[in-house]
């Protein structure tokens, strides 16, 4: 949903009480504030969590995020890839980028980073805009970075998935 989920301070005993009584949970968040030391309860609770990611430096980071933490989200994917993988765990782990005017350069890199941590997937989207075009989505120049988002998806291969959402590449 809306805002972020890790900064609830029951969340790790929600994903535990939802397992118990085998409710289908996911968490979208921005990885941040991940307990490195529960990152078991959220593997074994979750179907499905997706770090919303849009950008591959800390530069591009700060800027589009507005936040110093660039490393320690890259940290924690990797800790929870790492956890995942012994456990054994079904739990699918994703990034996702919204693609806006400052971060087409980051598209490809962002997917190699994806595949280089072991996510099992990077989803690539359009901003959505305002009615009022407050965001200034970049709707037309989202067509013409084809070869880039083409080149994103390249990196897919039978443990790692690009997907670009939006505007169909041809």
């Amino acid at each position: 949903g809306e805002g972020e989920n890790t900064l609830n301070p029951d969340l790790y005993h929600v994903v535990d009480h939802g397992r118990r009584i085998d409710l289908d949970l996911s968490l979208a968040t921005n990885a941040i504030r991940i307990d490195k030391e529960r990152i078991n309860t959220l593997l074994h609770g979750l179907t499905w969590l997706r770090v919303n990611i849009s950008a591959a430096t800390h530069e591009s980071f700060e800027r589009i995020h507005k936040s110093p933490h660039f490393e320690r989200v890259l940290g924690n994917i990797g800790a929870i890839v790492k956890e995942k993988q012994r456990l054994g765990s079904n739990c699918t782990i994703g990034m996702q980028m919204v693609v806006t005017k400052q971060n087409f350069d980051d598209i490809v890199p962002l997917a190699r980073i994806g595949r280089d941590l072991g996510v099992d997937y990077f989803v690539v989207k359009q901003c959505s805009d305002t009615y009022d075009g407050v965001l200034d989505a970049p709707l037309k120049e989202y067509a013409d970075i084809t070869d880039v988002l083409r080149e994103a998806e390249a990196m897919t291969n039978d443990k790692y998935t690009v997907s670009i959402k939006g505007e169909k590449i041809g």
